[in-house]
């Protein structure tokens, strides 16, 4: 279960494989609620099987799209998985940790985290190390197929492997606490096939809810959880 948080090996290459399979649900839902501007400069951390990083490309073909993992396996396979674009130079991925990210203050329009703040140690100063190269005006969007743990689904889990889940509640205050200013939750209820959309902007908190119109015919086991979590936070 080690290779869950930091790839390594032959094991480890065989996680990511499953990771840009399995996640892609939750990540397609994720980036349907964000604006890339087609000249984005974008970071994407914890970038494991690199699936991602194409996606982020696409979404801003005339900008620059930079990954980073602390795993050399995860950098390994992102490099493989991407490598037109790698040598095309529109694509970059290195190795580096959330804690001390190689790029210069205010240098990210939007940095994007997909199922791995889990692992993210001293959380809040990890956050503000991701504000540090945001500009001003950055988006920050993290992304979870679980939002907290309820139900306890996660304990096994925790017992094998270090980690922490969290909620929008836990996040917003996290967030908060890291500087940033601007907050937003779209929370997906698989069971009532609605989105509830929090957001917390000058002080005031605010709720709607939707109908849910994301189609997902992908059964890879990240449905036990009964919501997904998507939260936006500007800078």
């Amino acid at each position: 279960m080690k290779n869950v948080r930091k790839p390594e090996g032959k094991k480890g290459e065989e996680v990511l494989e499953r990771m840009n399979k399995n996640h892609t649900p939750v990540s397609l839902w994720a980036l349907s609620h964000l604006n890339i501007e087609d000249n984005a400069h974008v970071l994407d951390i914890g970038c494991g099987g690199g699936i991602n990083l194409e996606r982020l490309h696409k979404l801003s073909p005339n900008g620059k799209t930079v990954g980073i993992d602390y795993s050399s396996t995860s950098v390994k396979k992102s490099i493989d998985f991407n490598k037109d674009y790698v040598e095309e130079g529109k694509i970059s991925v290195i190795e580096a940790n959330v804690q001390n990210i190689p790029l210069e203050d205010n240098s990210i329009d939007i940095a994007t985290a997909f199922e791995t703040v889990y692992f993210w140690p001293d959380i809040v100063n990890s956050f503000r190390e991701v504000r540090r190269v945001l500009k001003d005006d950055g988006l920050f969007m993290i992304v979870l197929t679980t939002n907290g743990d309820k139900d306890n689904l996660y304990e096994d889990l925790k017992k094998q492997v270090e980690l922490e889940v969290y909620d929008d509640e836990e996040l917003f205050s996290l967030l908060k606490d890291a500087g940033f200013i601007e907050l937003t939750a779209f929370i997906k209820v698989h069971d009532t096939k609605k989105e509830h959309i929090r957001s917390f902007v000058d002080g005031s908190f605010n709720e709607i809810i939707i109908d849910d119109n994301f189609v997902d015919d992908v059964d890879d086991g990240h449905h036990m959880a009964p919501e997904w979590l998507c939260v936006v936070a500007k800078k």
